[in-house]
């Protein structure tokens, strides 16, 4: 348990960090987390034996969170979305393979969605430091992509 105790200082250290110095997508990050713990709290059939054998709630947790990261990584204009959302895929196979894994590997599978789950704050707080930094450096910094519009002067005239 003391895995899940530290996780959960992590949890709040980088979700406080990230949730008031962040831009909108790090806040927007901070709340699918958040939210996703949450839900994987509600989700687990019996906490004390969550991870022990197929979760179909936890994995749909895993899959609502992966797919809300990869929206907010389609939308924002940062790299760390794109990799959280690699992780949370990584996390996803993992629930797949233990699906198909013998009843004996159910501690390494507990132990690899464990650490997997470090990376996506990692990457949090190192996407909220790199923003503060951008805004620091150029005084501004743009949360979302405009790749879409096309600049002014190379737009078809009509």
């Amino acid at each position: 348990m003391w895995n899940v105790a530290v996780y959960l200082m992590l949890l709040v250290a980088t979700c406080l960090y990230a949730g008031s110095r962040g831009g909108a997508p790090e806040r927007i990050a901070t709340a699918i987390i958040l939210g996703a713990v949450a839900l994987t709290y509600v989700a687990a059939k019996q906490w004390r034996w969550a991870f022990t054998s197929r979760e179909t709630g936890i994995l749909a947790v895993d899959i609502v969170m992966l797919v809300a990261v990869v929206l907010l990584a389609m939308r924002a204009d940062r790299y760390w979305p794109i990799w959280m959302a690699a992780f949370l895929g990584l996390g996803i196979e993992l629930q797949f393979v233990m699906w198909a894994a013998p009843e004996r590997h159910v501690e390494i599978y507990r132990v690899l969605h464990f650490w997997n789950a470090y990376p996506t704050l990692l990457l949090l707080a190192i996407g909220t430091w790199r923003h503060r930094t951008r805004l620091a450096q150029n005084g501004a910094d743009p949360s979302w992509s405009n790749f879409s519009r096309l600049p002014a002067a190379a737009q078809p005239a009509s």
